[in-house]
């Protein structure tokens, strides 16, 4: 009889993450895959990325939509709370043997509040990790003290988990999920990028994409300002720039509009898109010559194309930082140097051959035989 996994994807980016991971377990004949689908997926103000599911052919167990609560913390709250009771309807129905999750959303960890009260076995992945700049640090640490079985990404995430307490017998290095996808991508087709964007690739081309700190440093200033800084930064460097909406953390709507506003300042060398999809977003990696905001792709795919990347402010603070990333305070003068030096084909040079120290683009098959060999029963869900 196969085990049955319930996974839950909620943003664009957890799915381009775990597509690989989601397709190998879908392919054993040991596992069974149960896809919930929930959170900006179910939402056309951020590009409805369901489609990009079902067009996978992946088995969606359940569509969960929640109405996305107003763009504060208090509003995340909210959804977070509605999130939490409509998964949990949905893992009673699905019935799985086992929960994964990924990483260290809101939406996530509504999931592993779920589980948790269920008493479903947890599987979490890319825990250990820190971003100062992020309230995700809090979602994922409480994750990590839920799961039953952690798959982390490097040996150093693993010594984090293992110094919450977290038994050494269930910490497993599997590598990063998402650089499956990159091993695995097709060679990207300029023509039709131009086309779907609507604008001309004239290098060099930087891709953008900038999310809300959450979490405030001392000293730091308020999220909006720090996102108008980075976009004067962008105005003194002339480039062609692809924009991606912000995700929904409190302050996202607002910074998406900041960005909208920005690419309509120069439509002919700019462009908004509230999401890619996952290979268009990764085939873009493989044609620009840098990428700007604080993404955490920026950190950790973005290495495997030895794509230089200015990561502004303190959002992904405490990430492992490849050599491809340059770090820059969240004003203008500082986000103008360092991307006229990520633009600087001298530093490019530098880059080659570096390695991600996130993975080796085979998380996939690990997940599985994680998964397979999972002893289930009341010993996996007592933690001492």
């Amino acid at each position: 009889m196969s085990r049955r996994v319930a996974a839950v994807t909620s943003t664009r980016a957890d799915f381009g993450l775990m597509r690989r991971a989601f397709e190998a377990i879908d392919a054993d004949p040991d596992l069974e895959l149960a896809l919930i689908v929930t959170g900006t997926h179910l939402s056309p103000e951020h590009g409805s990325t369901v489609e990009e599911i079902r067009a996978s052919g992946l088995p969606i167990a359940r569509e969960v939509p929640v109405k996305l609560e107003s763009d504060s913390g208090a509003g995340t709250a909210r959804t977070a709370g509605r999130t939490t009771a409509a998964l949990a309807d949905a893992l009673e129905a699905t019935a799985p043997d086992v929960v994964m999750l990924l990483g260290d959303r809101y939406e996530m960890h509504a999931a592993g509040v779920a589980a948790t009260a269920i008493r479903l076995p947890l599987v979490h992945l890319c825990g250990g990790e820190t971003t100062a700049g992020a309230v995700d640090q809090v979602w994922r640490n409480s994750l990590t003290k839920m799961a039953h079985r952690h798959l982390v990404a490097t040996s150093e995430y693993a010594d984090n988990v293992r110094s919450m307490g977290e038994a050494a017998e269930r910490v497993e290095v599997v590598g990063t999920p998402g650089l499956d996808a990159i091993a695995a991508l097709p060679p990207a087709d300029r023509a039709a990028l131009v086309e779907a964007l609507g604008i001309d690739l004239a290098a060099p081309v930087a891709m953008i994409t900038f999310h809300p700190p959450t979490t405030l440093l001392p000293g730091e200033p308020a999220a909006a300002e720090q996102l108008e800084e980075f976009l004067e930064g962008l105005r003194r460097v002339e480039a062609t720039y692809v924009i991606t909406g912000s995700n929904a953390d409190a302050g996202g709507a607002e910074a998406t509009a900041a960005l909208t506003s920005f690419a309509a300042e120069s439509p002919e060398r700019r462009v908004e898109v509230a999401s890619l999809g996952s290979e268009r977003y990764l085939q873009l990696m493989g044609l620009a010559q840098a990428m700007a905001g604080n993404s955490s792709s920026g950190l950790i795919e973005a290495a495997s194309f030895e794509l230089p990347v200015v990561n502004v402010g303190s959002r992904q603070r405490g990430r492992i930082a490849p050599p491809n990333v340059i770090a820059a305070a969240a004003d203008a003068g500082s986000v103008e140097e360092a991307l006229r030096s990520a633009l600087d084909p001298a530093f490019r040079e530098d880059l080659r051959g570096i390695e991600n120290p996130y993975g080796d683009g085979r998380t996939a098959a690990r997940v599985v035989a994680a998964l397979k060999a999972l002893t289930l029963g009341p010993e996996l869900l007592v933690k001492v």
